[in-house]
């Protein structure tokens, strides 16, 4: 049984939570199905969940186990996300499309048609070639990467900050 109550476990172990979810929500069948707030979430009620059945006595540390509950549940989210991917199954809005003045699950490369243009308008060229070839047509990062003479790994900060760029624009 531990020791900590509720507060302190959350001020523990929310930055790995978030960190996890921001790692996790940065893979494309991850992104599609659920936003980084909500994997948060997801993961900080599995670990609230299961800390009571934490055991000093079998020689972990509790940051140990919390640390272990919250990838174990990423992992459960990730399959369950690219489970839906391989099915067709479009994307998932958050609870932050509910609020009126929050937009920013307006617009996802899952839902890309002529309207979407209106999203992309703010990016460069590269930017938004980036995200048609690879949000939306599915292009591999690394093909991407040898059109431009870069590495996929460059081509992929490129698009996640282009992702960014267009969601701080909305």
């Amino acid at each position: 049984m531990h020791t900590m109550n509720n507060n302190d476990l959350y001020t523990q172990f929310l930055p790995f939570a978030k960190s996890t979810a921001a790692k996790f929500c940065a893979m494309p069948s991850v992104a599609s199905q659920m936003d980084a707030d909500d994997m948060v979430q997801e993961l900080m009620i599995r670990l609230f969940d299961k800390i009571n059945e934490f055991d000093p006595d079998k020689g972990m540390k509790l940051s140990t186990y919390g640390c272990q509950i919250i990838r174990w549940r990423a992992g459960e989210i990730h399959k369950a996300c690219k489970a839906a991917v391989e099915q067709g199954k479009g994307y998932m809005p958050s609870l932050n499309a509910m609020a009126e003045d929050d937009r920013s699950d307006d617009w996802h490369p899952a839902h890309y048609d002529d309207a979407s243009e209106q999203y992309l308008e703010g990016l460069s060229d590269r930017d938004r070639d980036i995200i048609l070839r690879h949000s939306v047509n599915g292009e591999s990062l690394r093909s991407i990467g040898q059109d431009y003479g870069v590495s996929g790994e460059a081509v992929r900060l490129w698009h996640k900050a282009a992702l960014a760029q267009v969601s701080l624009g909305l």
